[in-house]
């Protein structure tokens, strides 16, 4: 679709537009973010128009349609001179609102003030109430998020991502649960804030690891490039803060919240972006819960049985059958794959 040439009216008149601004999704957040990164130009003309739609409040929850909008949009530029620009505007519309049988409340001077804001400021955003966005992945899948200021996110198996509708606006603010890779835009004026648990990474423009599902007993940040801040919050005994450079890593022990830094090896902290699992002194615990995300699979464990062994390997584009299967030659234990469930026993049960 040809939006390049757009101007605000034909934004606000486009139903594809209206729709993602109204009701946004995962997908079409993607669309839009990934367009504004090659059409910088057209950012404030998407603000605006974004705007004064979101500005506009009905009864009886009636949705206008792109015609609606437009007309909107066009009696507040031909009223814009006018010293009586509030009344005028709001009379001439009644009729064309009435129409649509709802009632439009206040649809001028919310649409007018809106205007008349973005002229002298960038963009009103206290006056439009975000809508909370949620992406998450299932066990067993990835996704590539682009969000609207253009930083990418690769979010693995079992995580999830909340953010507001007006990211990228005033703030750039995101929650995450789970685990995911950014590579974030430099933007010096609204730092990149993600919290996990009770943890606040800031950074400006960089390229970082974090890893906070809820089940496991620590988060882990890991720096590829640029500087991050990682900050315990009060609730933790004594508040901290620590700032981590390239291969650089910090471990927030949830039990003693407590914040630790060390160096870590790329090839095994960041292996899940390049489609490889890595293990090295893992214990049962660990391969337990790497593999239930990757594949989507349940480990069950004989009852009263305790695995009590470590694993070192590399896998890369692997079936969990080939896995398991390197298990069995190297454990004392037996793993079998039963369509989605695991079984372990010892290799000697009967």
């Amino acid at each position: 679709m040809g939006y390049e040439n757009f101007t605000t009216e034909e934004f606000i008149g486009d139903q594809d537009f209206v729709r993602w601004v109204k009701n946004p999704t995962a997908e079409l957040d993607l669309f839009w973010a990934d367009w504004l990164t090659r059409n910088p130009e057209q950012k404030q003309k998407v603000a605006t128009a974004r705007n004064i739609i979101l500005s506009v409040q009905y009864k009886n929850h009636y949705q206008p349609n792109a015609g609606d909008m437009q007309a909107v949009w066009s009696k507040i530029q031909a009223a814009d001179s006018d010293s009586q620009l509030a009344s005028d505007t709001s009379r001439q519309l009644w009729p064309v609102l009435f129409r649509s049988a709802a009632a439009l409340v206040l649809i001028s001077v919310a649409a007018l003030t809106s205007w008349r804001y973005l002229n002298s400021t960038k963009i009103p955003t206290g006056q439009v109430a975000a809508k909370l966005i949620e992406v998450k992945t299932a066990r067993g899948k990835k996704d590539l998020l682009v969000l609207p200021d253009g930083s990418r996110i690769t979010l693995n198996a079992d995580s999830r991502i909340t953010y507001q509708s007006d990211f990228g606006s005033t703030h750039r603010d995101l929650t995450l649960e789970g685990e995911a890779f950014f590579e974030v835009q430099p933007d010096k004026t609204k730092p990149f804030h993600i919290q996990t648990g009770n943890l606040t990474t800031t950074v400006v423009g960089t390229s970082f690891n974090i890893n906070a599902h809820k089940a496991d007993p620590q988060i882990k940040v890991a720096v590829s490039t640029g500087i991050v801040e990682v900050a315990a919050d009060r609730q933790t005994p004594q508040e901290s803060m620590v700032r981590l450079r390239p291969s650089q890593m910090t471990i927030f022990s949830k039990a003693e919240k407590e914040l630790t830094v060390r160096s870590f090896d790329p090839d095994l902290e960041l292996a899940w972006t390049n489609d490889r699992i890595a293990l090295k002194n893992a214990d049962f615990a660990q391969i337990k819960s790497v593999l239930e995300r990757r594949y989507d699979v349940t480990f069950v464990v004989d009852k009263g049985l305790e695995v009590k062994e470590e694993f070192n390997a590399t896998f890369e584009n692997v079936s969990i059958d080939k896995i398991l299967d390197a298990l069995n030659y190297t454990s004392e234990f037996h793993y079998k794959l039963v369509k989605d469930k695991v079984f372990v026993t010892r290799k000697n049960a009967k």
